[in-house]
């Protein structure tokens, strides 16, 4: 899940913006201040997919060391 999230972050950040903003090289300050919140909403989609592939990254170094550490204890328990 958190691979998916960071491949689809670089995606839409690195293909899908640039792609998008290359119809607007030459367009006059009008139509840049429109394309303002598009880069805004890519911006925070980005952050978001960040947010879940951290937090998919810490689960997946969590949960083995949860389970290392359960076994530990079981181990000691029964000697």
């Amino acid at each position: 899940m958190g691979l998916f999230a960071a491949m689809l972050a670089a995606a839409v950040n690195g293909l899908a913006l640039p792609l998008f903003l290359n119809h607007y090289l030459d367009a006059p300050p009008e139509k840049l201040s429109a394309v303002k919140p598009v880069v805004n909403y890519n911006t925070a989609l980005n952050h978001a997919f960040d947010y879940v592939y951290t937090g998919a990254s810490c689960l997946a170094t969590l949960l083995p060391r949860l389970g290392i550490f359960r076994t530990i204890f079981w181990m000691k328990s029964r000697f």
